[in-house]
Formats: structure tokens, sequence, C-alpha cells
């Protein structure tokens, strides 16, 4: 076992010096800074913005449209259902 330490392990740190400065050696092992660019992912931009427009459609959607929506569930207007299942539609949306 002493054998393949030794072979896993190197005693130096000939094997993971390196003259690059992105590279920083903590012990034997050497670690890699990650750039520091920001990458633009034009695809998940348009995502966003395409799916917080679909929110606020939605939401304006459900609140207009709230007591035609109930009615077609089945709560009828005289119901005691009705204002609070209107009040949750409107808050939910």
């Amino acid at each position: 076992t002493n054998e393949e330490t030794q072979e896993l392990i190197p005693e130096n740190n000939k094997d993971f010096t390196s003259s690059d400065e992105s590279k920083t050696d903590i012990g034997i092992f050497s670690v890699s800074k990650p750039p520091s660019k920001k990458r633009n992912i034009p695809s998940a931009s348009s995502a966003l913005i395409i799916g917080g427009i679909l929110g606020l459609l939605q939401a304006v959607l459900l609140i207009s449209a709230a007591k035609p929506l109930l009615s077609f569930m089945g709560i009828k207007h005289d119901s005691p259902m009705f204002k609070p299942a209107q009040r949750y539609l409107s808050l939910r949306s």
C-alpha cells in the first residue's frame, strides 16, 4: 500500500506546477480559477422575457375573467362559495 500511495501522490510539485497565472498551487494539487468573463446566453434571456410576458398576460386574464370562469366551473352566483373562490382565484393569479 505504501508503494501505491507513492505512485498516486508525488512528493514534489514538479508535475503540477505551471507558469500559467490562472492556476494556483495548493499543496500538491493544482486548482484552476474560473474565467472571470460573463457568458451571454441569448436563449435564456429570451425565455425569461417570454415567460414574464406570458405570466403577466395570464394573471390579467384570470383576474378579469374570474366570474365567467367560476360560473363555467359550476359555481353559481348565489352560492356562498362564489366570493371566496373569486378572491382566491384573483389572489392566486
